[in-house]
């Protein structure tokens, strides 16, 4: 389509605001495919966002180990890996950190079964009725002057009857900008 752009300003006013697909437009339309002009006037634009796109498909995802400055090699060191658990009885597991943190409100989260359960309670056998009952139910609060302090954890049986299965509990280490540098560490296996 060749129209002669320096004749009629209305029209040609007209043409740069009408593009092949119906939009209105800012600036001169060029040629039947403007976008084709856009994208080679901006390949850097173009590249960036296409860029951005991949790596957002490509990237870890955000339960992935992130590491904390300073804080390398820093894990959750727990008291015992089994604990054996009785009907109507209770026990318990200490943990701690096993390096200061780099700063204070750093929480150690417990997970039982690869959930964690903020009620505290959890159905082991399925049959509605709850088996067994932790305190605390979502971990212990860390900071730089009480990191090496033992912490403990008491698991308590709900049930007359024996734990049909064994229950891992486990661990994540969340800093103070929520950065989980650890994940699934200090394992303690309770079972009837």
């Amino acid at each position: 389509m060749n129209v002669d752009r320096s004749t009629n300003p209305d029209e040609r006013e007209r043409i740069s605001r009408r593009t092949s697909f119906g939009r209105v437009t800012r600036g001169p339309v060029h040629g039947r495919f403007p976008c084709r002009r856009r994208l080679g006037e901006r390949p850097a634009v173009f590249a960036i966002v296409l860029s951005a796109i991949l790596s957002c498909i490509a990237a870890p995802s955000a339960d992935a180990q992130n590491p904390t400055p300073g804080w390398n090699s820093g894990t959750v060191e727990v008291s015992t890996s089994s604990l054996s658990l009785k009907p109507g009885e209770s026990v318990s597991y200490s943990l701690r950190l096993t390096k200061q943190p780099t700063g204070d409100d750093w929480w150690v989260r417990v997970f039982v079964d690869g959930a964690v359960r903020i009620d505290g309670v959890y159905d082991v056998d399925g049959d509605s009725a709850d088996d067994i009952r932790w305190v605390p139910s979502v971990g212990w609060e860390f900071d730089q002057d009480n990191w090496d302090q033992w912490r403990t954890i008491r698991v308590t049986s709900l049930s007359d009857a024996v734990l049909t299965k064994r229950v891992q509990f486990d661990h994540d280490v969340w800093d103070h900008t929520n950065n989980c540098p650890v994940h699934g560490v200090g394992v303690v296996a309770v079972s009837g």
